[in-house]
């Protein structure tokens, strides 16, 4: 039995020979290679979340903060895994967050051994509960499913190399000791195509829509097949119209690709103190893929009615209508007797209709760097997007709860709502 902890080893000890055959032996972990262990998935959502790739496969497969080995999973929903012996390592943002993240990388790192014995005999996830979670898919672009052989090399090696975790996308506030690492969040601008984030600004392959496939002797500039070239300040390479001054995949000229650990700044691949995806703009640590006033570079402001989108300002659509597109989101997902609506809403916050518009635009969210639940013009500037991305959010969580977010057309509109004044018509 090594590698079990000394819980388990007792527990064998204590129950007979039953027990023990049913412990068995603990498969070794082998070798670990750290550069593996700590390459980076996204969820395949609008906002991308980053997760290292065992500690994907875990929140996918183990609990995703609602399941099996999950803090917030109760009676049926544990389906039968003993209370406390939860492996919640889904990223952090609040200080709540912080904690259950810390006590389910502990708990992980406690029983890798025997995590990895029973993915390994295919005994975990187990049965049609395991046949569910796969059905259901993984929330992880590109991330290899835990039966596959990949997925389990992939789960084997970062179980090798201590169970690294990203533990955020944004930056460690001040009196939180490091747990893991921080991997700022990837912002796709349409629906994921087959999968993957593309730009569908730029992409030729993808031009405007998925599948949408630019002729021979045109470019996609602005989501349009055109002829004429890219225009300033993008040119053109594989990827379609590219900013060089901002690509990490052709930063500075076409095809040139920055080293891991460091950003495109103004053309250049430079290593940033703010941590992976950020940027030193004077003494804030901001992405310049998504700043409205740093955008693409530090102190590129968009103008009024233009959101930073892949580091360009870019107009929002301004005809989204509040009554007729967004209230409707809101009703359908948001507004029920058991969240924001009725007699007595969630947060003192209702979103029901004829009260969403007043109890929104314009009103402080209670964070403490001053953001406005919908500030009218700035998307970036609107904790109601950070609410409903779960990035940057100070308290709570994405809501609605993660296993039931906002589609990313949905969150368009609202986006789109915000950027055009955030309008009452």
């Amino acid at each position: 039995m090594v590698g079990w902890p000394p819980t388990v080893m007792r527990l064998c000890v204590s129950c007979g020979i039953a027990a023990l055959l049913l412990c068995g032996c603990a498969p070794d972990l082998g070798e670990c290679d750290i550069e593996v262990a700590k390459q980076v998935y996204y969820t395949d959502d609008e906002v991308r979340l980053p997760a290292y790739g065992g500690q994907a496969l875990v929140e996918a497969s183990c609990g995703g903060g609602a399941f099996c080995h999950s803090e917030a999973a109760t009676g049926p929903a544990r389906y039968g895994v003993p209370a406390g012996l939860d492996f919640d390592v889904s990223i952090a943002e609040t200080a709540d967050q912080t904690a259950r993240l810390r006590s389910g990388i502990a708990r992980v790192r406690e029983w890798r051994s025997g995590v990895w014995r029973e993915v390994h005999a295919g005994t975990m996830p187990p049965g049609e509960i395991g046949e569910a979670i796969r059905a259901g898919g993984l929330p992880y672009a590109e991330l290899p499913p835990l039966p596959t052989a990949e997925g389990k090399e992939i789960l084997r090696n970062w179980l090798a190399c201590n169970a690294p975790i990203v533990e955020r996308a944004t930056t460690r506030p001040d009196g939180f000791a490091p747990i893991g690492d921080i991997v700022a969040a990837e912002s796709c601008l349409a629906t994921p195509c087959s999968g993957a984030c593309v730009d569908v600004r730029s992409d030729p392959a993808n031009c405007g829509s998925c599948g949408t496939v630019c002729e021979a002797g045109t470019v996609c500039a602005a989501g349009a097949c055109t002829a004429g070239g890219c225009p300033a300040p993008t040119v053109e390479c594989s990827a379609g119209c590219v900013d060089t001054a901002t690509s990490r995949q052709h930063c500075g000229s076409c095809g040139t690709v920055c080293p891991a650990a460091t950003e495109c700044i103004g053309g250049t691949c430079t290593t940033s103190t703010c941590g992976v995806g950020l940027s030193t703009c004077g003494s804030e640590c901001v992405d310049v893929r998504t700043d409205r006033l740093h955008c693409g570079a530090c102190d590129r402001a968009c103008a009024s009615g233009e959101e930073c989108a892949g580091g360009t300002c870019v107009a929002c659509d301004a005809s989204v209508a509040f009554a007729a597109q967004v209230q409707p989101i809101f009703t359908a997902r948001c507004a029920s007797s058991m969240c924001h609506g009725g007699m007595r809403p969630q947060a003192d916050l209702s979103l029901e209709a004829g009260r969403s518009h007043a109890e929104l635009v314009g009103v402080p969210s209670g964070c403490t760097d001053g953001k406005l639940l919908v500030a009218p013009g700035v998307v970036t500037g609107s904790y109601l997007m950070n609410k409903l991305t779960g990035v940057g959010i100070c308290t709570g969580m994405r809501m609605p709860s993660r296993a039931e977010s906002l589609s990313a057309a949905d969150l368009a509109l609202i986006r789109n709502w915000i950027c055009g004044g955030a309008r009452n018509d």
